[in-house]
């Protein structure tokens, strides 16, 4: 499994990004207009 794929599903699990179906593929997409991500300190 790629790092692209593994990021993807872990952003799908976060609710961040969505699949539309394309015939027998999937392209991801994001789900919201606005993503913000806060630093961990």
């Amino acid at each position: 499994m790629s790092a692209v794929h593994r990021d993807l599903d872990l952003l799908f699990e976060y609710g961040i990004v969505e699949y539309e179906a394309e015939g027998s593929r999937k392209r991801p997409r994001l789900k919201h207009e606005h993503v913000f991500v806060e630093p961990v300190v």
